[in-house]
């Protein structure tokens, strides 16, 4: 995801660990965050995900979780939705494509994790 970002990630996770700690200290709730890889690639070397007019279909997820009226399953990262949890319509999306673009490479986080 790297490539896709504006500016130094230092800064970027200084923001966000900075409004933590302004929202506990107003006795806040802090937003709720989710995680996605829309960049995930296949063995053909092309995306998995369908691409962005898709990606309302996450996102009715992410906000039924936040409502409290969508389901999901523990994970090392949080709550992720089953593939039943979205609404796939007509798209033909796979439960093999689903689970290629929501599985987690350990050793691959442990490699992005070192980077510089």
């Amino acid at each position: 995801m790297l490539p896709f970002c504006g500016y130094s990630m230092v800064d970027y996770f200084g923001h966000w660990l900075k409004m933590g700690e302004k929202l506990e200290a107003m006795n806040t709730k802090s937003p709720k965050f989710f995680c996605v890889n829309w960049f995930r690639k296949g063995d053909d070397g092309k995306f998995v995900w369908p691409g962005f007019g898709e990606n309302m279909r996450v996102l009715n997820w992410m906000i039924g979780r936040i409502e409290g009226t969508a389901q999901g399953e523990e994970h090392a990262f949080g709550i992720l939705p089953r593939y039943e949890d979205i609404d796939w319509g007509a798209l033909g999306f796979t439960r093999e494509q689903f689970e290629q673009v929501i599985s987690v490479n350990d050793a691959l986080w442990r490699d992005e994790l070192s980077l510089p």
